[in-house]
């Protein structure tokens, strides 16, 4: 039998363009491939192997673990039981490479979800068969760095049955009462405040127990409770004691036909907002802390603390404000009062003694507060590091700060990875909310064609009912990896590769300057005119220095290259570039300039360096300078 020679073949297989490559091999392997098969088909057609791995990256081809590849994500535990069966794959190599990615990215399952080709909700119930990384709100993050008392309740001790339901239900059983969920922790876990995150998780795992939220309410009761509860009627009561104030029962058996007496006294001895008084009567226990009172109280605490730079108990001062709310038939709850203290920036808790925060010992303030004085200083967000560089420098600080910050009332995050102060009213950070603003920044952008200023970004923003302070809208817009800050106030597309200059071709309805605070730069038709601010370096060394944002208007700047540098009257005088030791260039040679006149620190002079001749510029006053401009 005759053996068919395939060299000819072969010969043309290693001629294969690229773009055949990659219609040959997706056509073969239509939804997984392993490098060895890459490897494979590279050698046989001559194609470049980390060319076509790169290109296939580029064709949303993503690794899934020990070098799978898969062009789509990955939605089933089946799918991927499938894929781990057909390259060998084990379930812990794949949650191996999900745990380093979170770590890698401060547990963020949305971000690293771009990362692995596998859904969020499947990324999810991997990551419930682990006991490595625990979630906290929307976050995975190490168990390690999570505070004990969290632990406490946190999914982590409900996989190893420690015992939180215990805390839970004795809380109840000693109350005897319904309690709402910031005193049920309070009272089970001796946490005076929580953050969101986590009272969602508790909120989660009370689904779970023998418990329940009462209809319309904000209390928590035993589901054996449920007897003990009618809304309706506890809802009437409220609106009744409400209008009167404090009233007798029997007046209150009077108004209420539909209920009998002991449903009424029952309702009227369980339910926490009602306190009974003397003479067989009621009134409501406690009126809510709301921001009517809080501006009512504030004057009358700051005085005291004034006064008393050793500070005050906190049961002293409880006691003062509630003889300050009598006269008005106000009553406050002591656990609200702690809250609202603790929350309040004024302020710094130590031990049991409130202090104005501006006296209270520095060297005993919880991080909380020093984190609190630090950010007022700033007077705007911090990103975590150098808030954690400037707390543990303050306070030689060497635990964990991120989780002490995460549970601080008086601490807000605005965007990923920036710590603000709540009195600033900047909204929370939320990963899904600001991962959607993202897109819509791009993909605003992407619309205009064309760089787009703050203003006009804001205004879209808003049409689509996201509604941002500036603040906001800066971090977004600084965080976003595919936008670029162009121009003060203008952003661009990073794709684009717009340089400022470019930006001129536009016809923006306003002047364009540099970001970062560099100065206004005119673009005219027969050159450029830059506002340079004069600096003591200047006048001292008698120089003009080529800044970053000057540098690209000079064309082949070379070490001890001679410049002709004309002023406004014609005259003429001879520079000469020089190179700093920093890399930055200097024009020197203007003594004569300088002598004559007289330009003075902090004064802008202008700059006028022509298209043509190449090596030659003016020097020019502002009013030089719009003559020039403007005629």
């Amino acid at each position: 039998m005759k053996i068919m020679d395939l060299t000819p073949a072969l010969k043309n297989h290693k001629k294969i363009d690229i773009k055949n490559f990659f219609e040959g091999f997706n056509r073969i392997f239509k939804e997984s491939f392993h490098e060895d098969d890459l490897l494979y088909w590279s050698d046989i057609t001559g194609v470049k192997f980390e060319e076509a791995k790169s290109n296939l990256s580029a064709l949303n081809w993503i690794e899934l673990s020990q070098g799978v590849y898969v062009n789509h994500q990955i939605e089933t535990l089946d799918n991927l039981k499938r894929l781990c069966e057909l390259y060998n794959i084990s379930k812990s190599e794949i949650l191996q490479k999900v745990t380093l990615l979170l770590k890698l990215h401060n547990g963020n399952l949305t971000l690293i979800s771009t990362k692995i080709p596998l859904t969020i909700n499947l990324l999810n119930l991997l990551l419930s068969l682990q006991n490595e990384m625990i979630l906290l709100g929307s976050h995975w993050v190490p168990v390690k760095n999570v505070p004990e008392a969290i632990l406490k309740f946190s999914k982590i001790n409900y996989c190893k049955k420690l015992g939180w339901k215990d805390f839970i239900v004795s809380t109840f059983i000693v109350e005897n009462k319904p309690l709402k969920i910031e005193e049920l922790i309070y009272r089970s876990f001796g946490m005076l405040f929580v953050s969101g995150e986590i009272k969602a998780l508790l909120i989660f795992m009370l689904n779970i127990l023998n418990v329940t939220k009462v209809r319309d309410t904000e209390f928590w009761i035993l589901k054996e409770w449920e007897c003990k509860i009618d809304s309706n009627l506890i809802s009437s009561i409220n609106s009744f004691l409400n209008e009167k104030g404090i009233s007798t029962v029997s007046d209150i058996i009077y108004c209420l036909k539909d209920y009998n007496e002991t449903e009424i006294r029952e309702s009227l001895s369980f339910w926490p907002e009602f306190k009974e008084c003397d003479n067989d009567s009621y009134k409501l226990n406690f009126s809510q802390l709301n921001e009517e009172i809080v501006k009512e109280i504030i004057p009358f605490i700051q005085e005291k603390l004034s006064s008393n730079e050793n500070g005050i108990t906190i049961a002293d001062l409880f006691s003062y404000t509630i003889k300050i709310l009598e006269p008005l038939g106000i009553n406050i709850n002591l656990f609200d009062f702690k809250l609202f203290l603790k929350g309040w920036g004024e302020v710094a808790i130590i031990g049991n003694r409130v202090y104005d925060i501006t006296v209270a010992p520095y060297n005993q303030m919880r991080l909380g507060d020093v984190a609190y004085l630090i950010l007022k200083e700033y007077g705007s967000p911090v990103p975590y590091t150098e808030l954690e560089a400037e707390i543990r420098s303050a306070r030689n600080y060497s635990a964990s700060i991120s989780s002490v910050l995460l549970t601080e009332p008086k601490l807000s995050r605005p965007s990923r990875g920036y710590w603000a102060l709540k009195e600033w009213g900047l909204s929370e950070y939320d990963p899904h909310l600001h991962l959607r603003i993202g897109y819509e920044l791009v993909s605003i952008i992407e619309k205009m064609d064309r760089p787009v200023h703050k203003a006009e970004l804001h205004q879209q923003l808003r049409k689509k009912g996201m509604n941002m302070n500036a603040t906001t809208l800066y971090l977004d817009l600084n965080e976003n990896e595919e936008i670029v800050h162009v121009a003060r106030g203008v952003y661009s597309l990073k794709k684009w590769n717009l340089s400022f200059r470019d930006l001129f071709r536009f016809k923006f309805p306003f002047k364009l300057a540099l970001p970062d605070n560099n100065p206004t730069i005119y673009e005219i038709e027969d050159g450029v005119m830059v506002e340079y601010f004069i600096s003591k370096q200047c006048l001292d060394y008698k120089r003009i220095l080529i800044n970053r944002y000057l540098l690209e208007y000079f064309n082949q700047v070379e070490q001890y290259a001679r410049y002709q540098i004309t002023d406004f009257e014609g005259s003429i005088y001879d520079g000469w570039i020089d190179c700093l030791s920093d890399g930055r260039y200097q024009i020197l040679g203007l003594e004569r300039w300088y002598h004559f006149y007289k330009p003075k620190y902090g004064e802008s002079i202008y700059i006028f360096i022509p298209s043509e001749p190449k090596k030659s510029m003016s020097l020019f006053s502002e009013d030089q300078a719009n003559i020039k401009l403007f005629g």
